[in-house]
Formats: structure tokens, C-alpha cells, sequence
């Protein structure tokens, strides 16, 4: 488990660049569903060291793989791993059933926060006595303006200052921020700073719309190391991300 203190980042990338970006970031963070199809991505983070954490979200869906494809993942990775739990987009009902099924099978499991409102938001939240993991866009409709999102994550975070918080994903640097003096919030994992580098956007003063998270816009399979140009874009990105998270 990651400590308190600063910050905590992990970085998403395509397979070809994991030995570039992902010990850029402080530790590891994978998809299921890529493991189960990659293997070069899962023979990567079998001979990764520190924690690992497992998502459980599908790539273009707003659903999780199931709770058979999860264990199977941990089967093939052959080492520990801290899960994040499974959720359904904006249904607090469907994500709190399906995580007291998982975590009789799964007991490192790190819950997921979803309603369709702050206080919905809220009741799921408190219905976990753990560290919970908050998306970017809660409490929102796919449709909903990006400061909106943001703010309804800020909102949510203020209220559960008793809780530590993993953030899921993040909208741009501005967002972070905005977390940097709250100590409960410990983690992010985030692609934007490599999904830009790649389309060849910095992330300084970043601020479009953000409907789906990074990996969607990315091909998460690639094997092939971009044009210099873009790849330096990627490590820049990285480092004005990091000297966010370092004050």
C-alpha cells in the first residue's frame, strides 16, 4: 500500500513504452483486461517490484471485467496485487453488489465510488470502511461540462476527510492542484500525460473536454516507440505532472 505524504502517481502507457514511463511514476498500475490479452504486458508486470494495482474497468465500456476474469489475471500475474474494485458508471446500487460479492474472493480490494449525485455519491462512499477510489467524472452524466466533473470531485473528496482517497484519473494539471494540500488523498493513476505526448499536445494549460479515460484514446497494444519528437512530448509531460505532485 502506498504511504501518506506526498502524492502518490502511476503511470499509464502502451506496452511498447513500459520500460520508459512506468518506473517514472511511484508505483505500478495495470488493467486486467490487458493482461488477459497482452502478454508482453503481463510477462512486464510479473517482474515489476513494489505494489501493483489491478483495474478492474474494461477498455470502452462503463462496466468491469468479471470476477472470474479478475482472479484468472491474478493467477497469470503469479505475484500480489492490490484490485480495484468493480463499478457500473453512476449506479451506486450495481457497484456496492458487486463489490460484497468480490470481496469474499478478493479481500485486497479497494472499493469504487459511484452515484448519480454528491450525496449518493456519499452514501456509497460511507457504506465502505477503506480506502475508496473516486472517479473523475462522479456524480456526473456523460454529457456533464468538465469543470463540473471536477468540482464534484473536489466536493466529494473535501467531505470524506476521513478516508484515505486513490484518484481515478485526472482532467488536467490544474485539477491536481487542487488536491495538493489534502493529506487523505494519497495515489492518482492517470494516461493523459502519454495519451498527449503521443497526439502531440502538451499538458501545460490542458483543458478539453475529458469524456473517457486515457487508455481509450490510446493503443494500449502498441509495441512501437513514437517520433522523438512525440516521445519527448510524453517524458515532458511527465515531468511538469511531477513537479505538480512536488510542490
Amino acid at each position: 500500500m502506498v504511504s501518506v505524504g506526498r502524492l502518490k502517481l502511476a503511470l499509464e502507457c502502451p506496452t511498447g513504452l513500459l520500460e520508459i514511463v512506468e518506473p517514472l511514476g511511484d508505483f505500478s498500475w495495470a488493467s486486467i483486461d490487458q493482461i488477459l490479452i497482452d502478454k508482453s504486458y503481463r510477462d512486464y508486470y510479473k517482474g515489476v517490484d513494489g505494489p501493483l494495482f489491478l483495474s478492474t474497468r474494461k477498455s470502452f465500456t462503463l462496466t468491469s471485467v468479471s470476477l472470474d476474469e479478475a482472479e484468472e489475471a491474478l493467477t497469470l500475474l503469479g505475484r500480489p496485487g492490490l484490485v480495484i474494485g468493480p463499478d457500473t458508471f453512476g449506479d451506486m446500487e450495481d457497484t456496492l453488489s458487486l463489490y460484497w460479492k468480490w470481496v469474499k474472493a478478493i479481500p485486497d480490494l479497494v472499493p469504487v465510488v459511484q452515484g448519480r449525485s454528491i450525496n449518493e455519491a456519499l452514501r456509497c462512499a460511507y457504506s465502505y470502511d477503506c480506502m475508496v477510489a473516486v472517479p473523475f467524472d462522479i456524480a456526473s452524466e456523460p454529457g456533464t461540462p468538465l469543470r463540473t466533473k471536477m468540482q464534484n470531485r473536489l466536493r466529494l473528496v473535501e467531505t470524506l476527510w476521513d478516508r484515505h482517497i486513490h484518484l481515478l484519473g485526472i482532467t488536467s494539471l490544474e485539477e491536481l492542484y487542487w488536491y495538493s494540500s489534502y493529506s487523505h488523498v494519497l495515489s492518482i493513476n492517470t494516461g493523459l500525460p502519454v495519451r498527449l505526448g503521443l497526439a502531440g499536445q502538451s499538458i501545460v494549460g490542458y483543458g478539453e473536454e475529458k469524456e473517457r479515460d486515457s487508455r481509450q484514446y490510446m493503443d494500449m497494444r502498441s509495441k512501437e516507440l513514437p517520433a522523438k519528437d512525440k516521445m519527448d512530448l510524453v517524458l515532458d509531460n511527465i515531468e511538469r505532472l511531477k513537479e505538480v505532485l512536488n510542490g
